[in-house]
């Protein structure tokens, strides 16, 4: 048996590129940043991919509050850029950030079990984002190739 969880990722929503997904440690998102929360990081071009631990509360009155605590950002700039690519590259570099202070330092194995989901997710939506821009791609030439009148 392993220690790690196996879990799947799931679209947010039809018009977004968010995901969730949940695992033992809690439920998760990872999230694209507005381009008012990417000015308060201090990130005006580029983008910034947001992890969240999204825990639902319920509030008084019977309805539901969402507390959302940050635990990763990668963040893509002109200076953290992976090398020949460009703004518009699908799926290029960044800075990966990752705050485990959620977790307590006594729990070694769930910060462990964090910082490998953390990045392995992270890769995951990179990929996605690569799958995404060939999919368009596809699309532009199968259109091309369909010719008009």
């Amino acid at each position: 048996m392993s220690v790690y969880d196996a879990f799947e990722l799931l679209p947010v929503g039809l018009f977004t590129r968010a995901i969730t997904f949940r695992t033992r440690l809690g439920t998760f998102e990872w999230r694209y940043a507005g381009r008012k929360e990417r000015r308060g990081m201090g990130v005006d071009s580029g983008s910034v991919l947001v992890f969240e631990r999204v825990v639902r509360v319920a509030v008084s009155g019977g309805k539901e509050e969402v507390l959302r605590t940050g635990v990763a950002r990668l963040v893509r700039s002109e200076e953290t850029r992976a090398v020949g690519s460009s703004p518009s590259s699908a799926g290029n570099g960044g800075r990966l950030l990752v705050d485990l202070g959620v977790w307590d330092e006594a729990a070694k194995m769930e910060r462990e079990m964090a910082l490998v989901m953390v990045v392995t997710t992270c890769l995951a939506m990179l990929k996605k984002e690569i799958d995404r821009r060939r999919a368009q791609q596809m699309a532009v030439m199968m259109g091309a190739a369909g010719g008009g009148p």
